[in-house]
């Protein structure tokens, strides 16, 4: 502890150091956030598909399962197994990922649902397509306008996760990392009242991308990026 702050108190004063590691604090951060919601993306997509397309006992047994893991605050859930199986870079990116896997499967489950309904769907079951192909080829396609929105929120919301365990001090031992720089700066008292810069660069650079994701899904929703596909 004692180097940390000697090192954080040679770094303050020296632009170039604080520069160096707000940069190199964002390969983790984006390796992290992309990685596990990638992940949860296509575990999501698929269970929530395949649940809402058969419906029946099927579906209230994975929607359950769901439910049980949103009733968990993700900090906490994270922490838990973050204590149980260490910290590791692949432990919270599996965390996160089994995190996040509600959010898409529940979204996609309602688009399923209600696409299952229209008239394309229908007439592929009349022409004699198979339900492989008409979910998969056709349903989830059209669904997944939506769910641009979900995976920029969810990114978003991984970045700010792991600066709350950087803060913490619960992320990955020996990562630079902004959540663990601004605990670091307020371990050492005085830090504030003569390098303020050292907390603020941290915090905006969170700011920053947080903000930059969740415009960039807003923006692409808006255009259309994903063009709905009928038979």
């Amino acid at each position: 502890m004692g180097r940390e702050i000697h090192l954080l108190h040679l770094q303050t004063f020296r632009g170039f150091d604080i520069l160096g590691r707000l940069i190199f604090g964002t390969r983790p951060v984006l390796i992290f956030s992309l990685t596990a919601t990638l992940i949860a993306l296509l575990l999501g997509i698929l269970i929530g598909g395949i649940s809402g397309y058969y419906e029946g006992w099927l579906d209230a047994i994975v929607m359950r399962i769901m439910d049980i893991i949103l009733s968990f605050p993700s900090i906490i859930f994270a922490i838990i197994f973050i204590t149980i199986w260490g910290k590791d870079f692949v432990i919270l990116i599996i965390i996160y990922s089994i995190i996040g896997i509600p959010y898409f499967a529940r979204l996609m489950r309602t688009n399923v649902i209600r696409e299952k309904t229209l008239p394309y769907t229908t007439a592929g079951k009349v022409a004699g397509a198979k339900i492989f192909r008409i979910l998969f080829r056709y349903i989830m396609p059209n669904c997944l306008q939506s769910i641009i929105v979900a995976v920029s929120y969810n990114i978003s919301r991984n970045i700010l996760s792991l600066a709350v365990l950087g803060f913490l001090r619960y992320g990955v031992i020996g990562w630079v990392e902004w959540g663990y720089d601004i605990s670091l700066v307020l371990l050492y008292q005085g830090r504030l009242t003569y390098a303020p810069w050292a907390l603020f660069y941290p915090c905006l650079m969170i700011l920053i991308t947080v903000l930059g994701f969740l415009l960039l899904g807003d923006s692409l929703s808006d255009i259309g990026l994903l063009k709905q596909e009928k038979l």
